[in-house]
Formats: structure tokens, C-alpha cells, sequence
């Protein structure tokens, strides 16, 4: 076979060692990587600031990382990180390997810490589907081979390309870690003494050398130079010395007439008989039919070099290039999946008879609806009582109890004001018929002229609750004073200090007539950066003046006032417990009276898949964190804005105007199912167990992409919406639950944009408008999580693999059951 252009084939010398290649293509000058493509023959070990990743076009080798020991076979791929210790040889089958090793110094110019993440990428450890993200690697890594042989005009410019977007693949697709700014000075530090570690050995392997010896000269202790060799190269010091020795013996045995004898000696061997055996267990042979069978072949590559190559049939160093590229082009076609459907890996295992900490449900404290007038409607009863049937939540938090739709104030002739509770009593009445208790907010659409008017209101609205529903009952109330008193015009006039008069008078007139009544404020939009130190001046107006504060009430919309964050939520209530920490001698309960994904009503956001993980997520964060996370709103019915025009306008609610239940509502009907412990939580996912019961919660929650959290909603239109979230793949998680023995129903319950997702059918339906009672009939029978139960008899694990795609929900529930 003639030597083809841009194909070179070498042998280079290195002391003892004859190392030999079948070289593809050479690195390119400039290039912040090299590629080729070569064998392995015998093992050396190697470290070097580069990533490696390895695909074996033809036969096997043997890889080992550190500790970790792997065959890897044909269309087998590894990642091996940068400055990790491994070796790579042969089998008793010949090999190919595909070879790209990128400089992740240069990459971090994009990425900051890229240099500092360990990939965990490994293709022989999984099947089937999921080797569809480690087919992209595939294909990159064939597209760079390609593109630097074809050499076409710009190939540069194509194969920077390819490695800029297997990098990209690298990061979207598959699990790392982040390698500290200590631990890089550790592994640097640790690659720096083995490197002088194996010099040593190897400098010294043809005589009786120790570790004691070498501990000594290294001056540290020989017991942790023992573990530190182990852990390091995944073998003890004595293996690695023989291995020393084998490979000196080899070079030996082929290239010089020494007898066995002389041969066992002068590679440092004690004895005939070690040698003999050390060797045979390694190759399978006597030294002496090693010899036999490899001389002619050492010789023949050795004297000859590439024009014997270049005449020699198909071996393992000279394949022919058709076989080569044969293979490169079944990865030349992207997988037709591509991207999207890649997935991330992660592992729950629990012990189910662990103990957990116990868990409140927080979540569960409060529930939230716009106008108090609201909740005389039919439809608007019938979607709360369904609410409570299959969530149950505590408390219901609304505006105006006292404003003109509740015809509560009546002037009678002469100018004699009196009050009318029958709305009132109508609407707390059903609230006890569905076991719901009210968080009231004391406040009207206008704020009141006339301070004494307002407080006889307060005090006469106090004494008539008591009257009627007793008093034990209504100090189980929330009374929250007013309602975003910092946002001016529109809801308070005459700034902060007139507003901390005002709580003072009104949680008086409360407290004089229920003192265990709990009383709150300020009730403002926590993140609006307009009112500056508002909380924290009214904290410590509160602590100055002596002033009961039951709890502290604020509100927290993302989007509000430009403040989109991923961990909005989490951190401001970080800083929430920071000032109560500074300003007040005592601690107050918390709670958030209203939480959403937007402050506008009209967010198409709203109805997506994407406040589910939004919702489930946030809840697991701030565990511990609120008393309570008013979710605003239950319904999209709502009559403080012009009703929706579609049954899909964007409003607040977990239900639309037609009932019909959002993804949202499912967040927290599957959050409902969670048990009484925390037993494991993470950013993905909780597990919780009640008796002898485990849950487990995993959700794949996407943000919003960089575009869209700059302003910019053109993709976001009335039907499609999802083009503005971050793009990530599906996560599949390997769970093992242990501790098991006996019957089990196992229950699993999928929420995605295929099940449980209203806006998704909807649209799929062909996004009807005004739909008939047939339609929305459809839509409600259709809609739900999707849900399977199996029945097993389990004795130790319970394992399974789940897909959970982006925007989407995963519920496993394990029940013991009395046969």
C-alpha cells in the first residue's frame, strides 16, 4: 500500500522503549488540539493537562483510571480528564483508536470552568437510547478527522467548529464536577510527586529497590507512600515495579541473543522462577514462546520502518486506509435525534429504613385569589372545593373585604353609617364548609380618609367574626395590614412613614379585641427597588415603638421590576431572615402572600409545563426557609382585570376561567403525595417516607434562556411557547430504593407536556377558541398525569431507570402492603 498524503506512519525510540504508531493526521500548528489515529501495543503510564477521549474503531484495549479498570471494545468511547493517571494497552486483539486530545485551557475562554470540570463520559457503561449523546461525540470526533484530511478551503474554520461544538455537547449532555481551585493544586502537587515516584522506580527497577527505600528518599512516610502509589495508579508498588521489569525483559527478550537467565537478572527479577511466572500470568506464555513469536516481527519494523509498512498486509499498524474511513463514516450522519434528546445521568439510591428529618408542608399553609367578591360565584366555589378535595390547603389569602362589592359599609338616611356582613358571612361560611381558614388582608380599593372611620371598621368587623365563628377560631386568623403600600398612587398615598402610622393603629384596634389575634405586615413587593429600605425601616420602626409584628408578609414576583433570577425566591428570602436577624429582638413567622413566576396577568408563561418544575423546585429549595408560599393565584378567574379572551390568555391561576387544570395544579396535587420525613434532597429531586412508605419527587427544571431574560419575547407567541427556556436534555436518573422486603405497590405518576399538560393538549387539539361543553369535556377527561402501578414482591432493592424530560415531573411512590 502506497504512503498516501497527509497519511504518515513513524517509529520513534525512547531509551529502552520502542513505541509504534499508525498516524492519520498530525496536531496542526495552532490548533488548541491534536487528533490521530493509531494502535497500542504495550502498556505505559500516562498523565498530561489534556483531555483524551478515545474511541476504538477496531478490536479492544485496556484502559485504566486510577483505581478503574476497563476493556474497552469496538465503538466503545472514554473521556479521560485532564492530569488523570491512566494506562492504555492492548488485549490479545489487535486495535485502531480514534484519538482527540483538546487543551481545556483554551476552551475556558468561552467557559470559565471548563479547565476545571471532570466529565463523567463513558459509553461502554450504557444501551440503547442512551447512546444517543454519546453518538454526537461520535460524529464530532469523525467530522474533525475528516475535515483535516479533505483539507478543503476554510477546513480550518469547519473543524474549530466541530471541537467548539463537541465541547458544548460535552457540557450540555453529560455529568460533571468542578474541580476547586485547592484540589487543582492538590492534583498538581500529587502529579509532581508521582512523576518523581516512577522516575525513581524505573531508574532503579534493575536492582533490589524498596519502598521503604523510595519512601526514604522521598522523605514521607512508607505507609502512605504504599496507599498514595495504590490510589494514584490502581496499583501497588510491587505490581507496578514488575510491570517495570516486564516491559524492560520484552524489549530484551527481541532485541538482543541474552538467555532467559541473564535476561530475568538484568531486569531486576530475583529469580528464574519469578520471572517465568510474573510473565506468564501477564502474556500468557513462556518467555521463551513469546520470543518465538514476536522477534521477527520487532526486527522486520524496526530495520525497515514505513517501507515495510508500506509492503506489509493488513496488520494492526498498517490497516488500510478504506477500513479506516469505512468505519469514520458510519458517524459521519448527526444521529437524526440530535441534540434535544440527549440525556444527562444522575443516581438516587435510598435506604428505605433509614430515618429522615421531618418535613412541613409548607406550601400547603397558604393559597391565594384576587377579590374577596370573587368567591360568591359559583364557578369560582366549585373550583376551590375541588381544590381542597384533592390538595387541602390551610389558609386563602385575598384583597377586599371591605371594598364596594362586598357592600360591607351602607350610609343610611341622615348620613348614619351602618355594616352589612351577608356577603361576608356568605363567603366565611363556605370557606368552613370547605375547611379553609382566611388570611385576611385589611385594606380597601382606596386608601381611607377618615383613620377613625377605619379602625371602628376593623374593630366592628373583629367583634361580628367573633360573634359568629368564636373566638378561638378567629385567633387562629391572619390579619395582614394593607397591601404594597410602597408601590405609591395606586395603592397607598403618603409614603412609608404615614404607612408604619397607619399598621400601629390598625394592630391596636385588632389586638384590643382579640389580643392572639396575628397581626402582619408591610405586605410588599420584596424585590421592587423603588421603596429602598422600606422593610428594613419599618423592622425597625416595629422594634423601636414596641409594636406586636406576628409575622412579616411580603410579596415576591420574578419578572417584577426587571428582577429575573433563576434563585430569586431562594435568596431573597435569605435576606429577608438576614434583616429580621439584625432589626428584631424576636422571630416572626414568614410569609410570602404572593408568589409567582410573572406579576402580569397576561403572562402566556403562565399556562406551560414550565410552573410546574417551577413551582416544585422552589418549594424543595426554600424548605425551611417560609412559613408559607402563597401561590397567586388558585384560579384564572378574576375580576380585578378584564376576563382572558382565550381559554390560554397567560392569567395566574392553577385553574382557567373553564376549570380545566393547568400543569401548575398538578405540582402541587403530586407535592401532596410527599410523605412525613425528608429522607435525601438535591437540586432534582426529594425523597420522602411516611411508616413504611417511600416517595420520590424528580423534576427536570429548565430557566428562562439568556434572550429572553434580556427582554427580548418575540419567540414567545400565543401557541408556541417554549422556544424561551434554556435548551437541556431529558435527565434519566437510575434510582435504587434498598431495605426492602415483602409485597409493594409501586405507583408511578408522569407530569410532562405529553401528560398533565392542558396548554399542550390544547394546542394539540388544534387550539379551539370559546370551546363547547363537548370540547372542554374532552380536554378535562384527558388531562392528568399519566399513572402506572405495579405489583412486586421485593427482598433487598427496588431499581428502575426513568426518563425525565425537560419542563417535567416524576412521582415514584413505594407502599408496603398486608398480605
Amino acid at each position: 500500500m502506497a504512503a498516501t498524503p497527509g497519511v504518515r506512519f513513524y517509529i520513534t525510540e525512547r531509551g529502552t522503549e520502542v513505541q509504534y504508531f499508525y498516524e492519520l493526521v498530525k496536531s496542526q500548528a495552532g490548533f488548541p488540539f491534536k487528533a490521530f489515529i493509531h494502535s497500542v501495543d504495550r502498556l505505559k503510564m500516562r498523565w498530561h493537562n489534556e483531555l483524551e477521549i478515545i474511541l476504538v474503531l477496531q478490536g479492544s484495549i485496556q484502559v485504566r483510571i486510577g483505581n478503574e479498570p476497563y476493556v474497552l471494545h469496538e465503538n466503545d468511547l472514554l473521556l479521560i480528564n485532564s492530569n488523570e493517571i491512566h494506562s492504555i494497552g492492548r488485549t490479545s486483539h489487535d486495535n485502531i483508536l480514534l484519538v482527540l486530545q483538546i487543551n481545556p485551557d483554551y476552551y475556558s475562554f468561552y467557559h470559565s470552568k471548563f479547565n476545571k470540570m471532570i466529565f463523567n463520559c463513558k459509553s461502554f457503561l450504557f444501551k440503547g437510547e442512551e447512546q444517543e449523546r454519546f453518538d454526537l461525540v461520535r460524529h464530532y470526533l469523525a467530522k474533525v478527522i475528516w475535515e483535516l484530511d479533505k483539507k478543503k478551503t476554510g477546513y480550518q474554520f469547519i473543524v474549530g467548529s466541530e471541537i467548539h461544538l463537541l465541547a458544548a455537547c460535552l457540557v450540555k449532555h453529560f455529568e460533571y464536577s468542578l474541580l476547586e481551585d485547592e484540589q487543582a493544586m492538590n492534583v498538581n502537587k500529587d502529579i509532581g510527586r508521582i512523576k518523581s515516584i516512577l522516575k525513581y522506580i524505573e531508574e532503579n527497577s534493575g536492582r533490589q529497590v524498596s519502598l521503604k527505600e523510595i519512601a526514604d528518599h522521598h522523605q514521607i512516610n512508607q505507609y502512605y507512600l504504599s496507599h498514595f502509589i495504590k490510589k494514584k495508579m490502581g496499583m501497588s508498588f510491587q505490581e507496578y515495579l514488575n510491570y517495570i521489569r516486564l516491559d524492560k525483559a520484552i524489549n530484551l527478550l527481541l532485541s538482543s541473543n541474552k538467555l532467559i537467565t541473564e535476561i530475568s537478572y538484568a531486569s531486576g527479577f530475583p529469580s528464574i522462577k519469578s520471572f517465568n511466572r510474573r510473565f506468564k500470568n501477564m502474556y500468557g506464555c513462556s518467555p521463551t514462546e513469546y520470543k518465538k513469536a514476536n522477534t521477527r516481527k520487532f526486527h522486520d519494523r524496526h530495520q525497515l520502518g514505513e517501507e515495510y509498512i508500506a509492503k506489509r498486509g493488513k496488520t494492526y499498524l498498517d490497516v488500510d486506509r478504506s477500513t479506516i474511513f469505512k468505519r469514520l463514516f458510519t458517524y459521519l450522519k448527526l444521529p437524526d435525534s440530535g441534540m434535544p434528546n440527549a440525556f444527562r445521568q444522575a443516581r438516587i439510591s435510598i435506604d428505605a429504613q433509614r430515618k429522615g428529618r421531618p418535613y412541613q408542608p409548607y406550601w400547603k399553609k397558604l393559597i391565594t385569589y384576587t377579590r374577596a367578591s370573587e368567591g360568591l360565584r359559583k364557578g369560582w366555589q366549585n373550583q376551590l372545593t375541588e381544590l381542597q378535595r384533592e390538595i387541602g390547603f390551610e389558609y386563602i389569602r385575598f384583597h377586599g373585604i371591605f371594598s364596594d362589592d362586598m357592600m360591607v359599609c351602607n350610609v343610611e338616611e341622615g348620613g348614619k353609617g351602618t355594616y352589612n356582613w351577608s356577603y361576608v358571612d356568605e363567603l366565611f361560611d363556605f370557606f368552613q364548609e370547605v375547611k379553609i381558614k382566611p388570611f385576611i388582608e385589611l385594606g380597601t380599593k382606596s386608601q381611607q380618609r377618615d383613620l377613625q372611620s377605619w379602625l371602628n371598621l376593623v374593630t366592628a368587623f373583629l367583634k361580628h367574626c367573633i360573634n359568629r365563628y368564636g373566638v378561638k377560631e378567629v385567633e387562629t386568623w391572619y390579619f395582614e395590614v394593607w397591601n404594597e403600600s410602597e408601590a405609591g398612587v395606586a395603592f397607598w398615598l403618603g409614603g412609608k412613614e404615614s404607612y408604619f402610622s397607619f399598621y400601629k393603629q390598625t394592630m391596636l384596634a385588632v389586638k384590643a379585641v382579640a389580643d392572639r389575634c396575628k397581626v402582619g405586615g408591610p405586605a410588599i413587593s420584596y424585590q421592587n427597588p423603588v421603596p429602598g429600605s422600606w422593610l428594613a425601616d419599618f423592622l425597625a420602626y416595629c422594634s423601636q415603638n414596641s409594636l406586636a409584628l406576628d409575622f412579616v408578609a411580603l410579596h415576591i414576583h420574578p419578572e417584577c421590576y426587571t428582577s429575573f433570577d433563576k434563585n430569586l425566591t431562594y435568596d431573597t428570602l435569605n435576606s429577608i431572615h438576614k434583616k429580621i436577624k439584625e432589626l428584631l429582638d424576636h422571630q416572626p413567622e414568614v410569609h410570602i402572600t404572593e408568589w409567582n413566576t410573572s406579576a402580569f396577568s397576561r403572562n402566556l408563561i403562565h399556562d406551560t409545563c414550565f410552573v410546574s418544575t417551577y413551582i416544585i423546585s422552589n418549594v424543595v429549595k426554600c424548605l425551611g426557609k417560609t412559613h408559607s408560599l402563597g401561590y397567586w393565584t388558585f384560579t384564572d378567574i378574576n375580576e380585578a382585570y378584564q376576563a382572558g379572551i382565550s381559554a390560554f390568555h397567560g392569567g395566574f391561576g392553577l385553574m382557567n376561567q373553564q376549570g380545566l387544570k393547568k400543569a401548575s395544579y398538578f405540582a402541587y396535587y403530586l407535592l401532596g403525595k410527599l410523605g412525613e420525613e425528608i429522607m435525601q434532597q438535591d437540586d432534582d429531586y426529594i425523597v420522602t417516607k411516611k411508616d413504611e412508605a417511600v416517595q420520590i419527587l424528580m423534576y427536570n427544571y429548565a430557566y428562562f434562556d439568556e434572550l429572553f431574560l434580556q427582554g427580548d419575547t418575540s419567540a414567545l407567541t400565543h401557541q408556541e411557547r417554549y422556544l424561551v427556556f434554556e435548551a437541556k436534555p431529558a435527565k434519566e436518573i437510575a434510582l435504587t430504593i434498598s431495605g426492602l422486603a415483602g409485597h409493594y405497590k409501586i405507583t408511578r405518576y408522569s407530569l410532562n407536556r405529553e401528560h398533565g399538560s392542558v396548554f399542550d393538549a390544547w394546542v394539540r387539539m388544534g387550539a379551539p377558541e370559546h370551546m363547547t361543553q363537548e370540547e372542554l369535556s374532552y380536554l378535562k377527561g384527558k388531562v392528568h398525569p399519566q399513572v402506572s402501578v405495579a405489583y412486586l414482591e421485593l427482598t433487598g432493592d427496588y431499581q428502575a431507570k426513568l426518563a425525565v424530560p425537560v419542563h417535567g415531573v416524576e412521582l415514584i411512590t413505594v407502599e408496603k402492603l398486608v398480605i
